[in-house]
């Protein structure tokens, strides 16, 4: 048998993004630099639609040429798991899935990201069509030349940011979903270099801010995530979406692992009579310093609440939550970064 002999390696492949400017540029052979992430190849639903029903066309069996198979007017869906965030990645995740930003003027280009809910100050959403918000290129490298695969003008549905601050090392993991509503690549061949961002990373085992209610707590794990529920919009003459949708609603929910004490023995008692937690805030490093990393949530209410008690560390309580905004305020979720990187956002 005449096989082609040659075994790729189980690393070869890597996966990366780049920031788009045009959001219905097409896609052409790209000598942009992709920021390469560290983390598992992505899982693609393709989001094609297919037709395979059986016909009245006088067999038992499906027959060639009754079928009907198209890309258009459908999603792409990239999911990306294990990502081991980078210091300068996380500002891109962010604004992928906030879709709303401000970046302060100097280093260290502190950037916030806020979802607020007061009458008249509610957070919209950016005009696509027009080029605003973020959105980027996908690209999966893989080891045979010019059959890379590619995905353009693709947003962040949902983001998951978690640490694990007894058994890990401190550094911020990521689960993101993308979509892309335009048709996809897959015989791109990558022109540009790759080059991940450097290897500084923030550092969650050295919190400076864990506070529930404002209470301290000792905080064993934290996980958030952010969701925007993003939906394609529109078709073009290409097929193609026109814009997206975003905040139908905005949402974050979390969970955190906590030390049981007198700080945290009483979470039962807010989930039985609806009392909301007040702010949640988990940080590390200095405000407006570089290696800032700030999560700010406001009136959290507990959505389910449980024990452990197999951890040496002690017993905990875990608790999961979903953010409101403050009636009075507006406020509901606010997310800081400084990372030193002027992105002229």
């Amino acid at each position: 048998m005449a096989i082609n002999g040659i075994v790729h390696g189980n690393h070869e492949s890597k996966f990366g993004i780049f920031q788009g400017s045009d959001f219905n540029a097409a896609y052409g052979a790209n000598a942009s630099a992709f920021v390469e992430f560290d983390c598992g190849i992505p899982s693609v639903d393709l989001g094609v639609f297919q037709d395979l029903d059986m016909k009245n066309h006088g067999s038992r069996v499906l027959e060639d040429g009754n079928e009907y198979t198209t890309e258009a007017g459908g999603i792409r869906t990239i999911s990306v798991s294990d990502h081991i965030v980078r210091k300068a990645d996380i500002a891109e995740l962010l604004y992928a899935v906030f879709q709303n930003v401000s970046e302060g003027v100097g280093s260290p280009f502190e950037k916030t990201y806020t979802w607020v809910g007061s009458a008249g100050t509610e957070t919209t959403q950016p005009d696509f069509f027009s080029d605003a918000g973020y959105y980027a290129t996908l690209g999966i490298y893989d080891p045979i030349a010019g059959q890379q695969r590619a995905y353009r003008s693709s947003i962040i549905k949902s983001l998951t940011v978690s640490c694990d601050l007894t058994g890990g090392d401190g550094r911020i993991k990521a689960n993101h979903e993308w979509i892309s509503g335009f048709s996809s690549t897959n015989n791109a061949n990558f022109a540009g270099a790759w080059a991940k961002n450097t290897a500084s990373f923030f550092d969650f085992n050295k919190p400076t801010t864990k506070q529930i209610g404002g209470l301290d707590v000792v905080l064993y794990a934290f996980s958030f995530t952010f969701t925007n529920n993003a939906a394609r919009a529109g078709v073009d003459t290409s097929g193609d979406a026109e814009t997206y949708a975003v905040g139908m609603p905005y949402s974050t929910t979390g969970s955190l692992t906590v030390k049981y004490d007198v700080n945290t023995d009483d979470y039962e008692g807010n989930l039985r009579d609806g009392t909301s937690l007040g702010i949640i805030q988990v940080a590390t490093g200095t405000d407006g310093a570089d290696g800032n990393l700030d999560f700010l949530l406001d009136e959290c209410k507990i959505t389910n609440v449980s024990r452990g008690y197999g951890d040496p560390a002690g017993q905990q309580v875990i608790i999961d939550f979903e953010v409101q905004a403050d009636s009075s305020t507006g406020n509901h979720t606010t997310v800081t970064v400084s990372d030193a990187v002027d992105q002229a956002w």
